[in-house]
């Protein structure tokens, strides 16, 4: 099992790692848990990355 830091996760989303914080206060993702340090660790997603996935472009006005 290959435990990810919160940067490493939140590249692979394409978010920053705010956004990871807030999805797991609200349970959208797990951490597997914490260093003795306090930073929280993620599984390594299986899906495919940010970069490799078609992504769709929004437009605010």
């Amino acid at each position: 099992m290959t435990l990810c830091s919160i940067g490493v996760i939140a590249r692979h989303y394409g978010v920053s790692p705010s956004t990871i914080r807030r999805w797991v206060e609200k349970g959208v993702i797990q951490t597997e848990g914490r260093t003795f340090g306090g930073h929280r660790r993620f599984r390594k997603p299986a899906v495919q990355s940010a970069e490799t996935a078609e992504r769709k472009i929004v437009g605010y006005a």
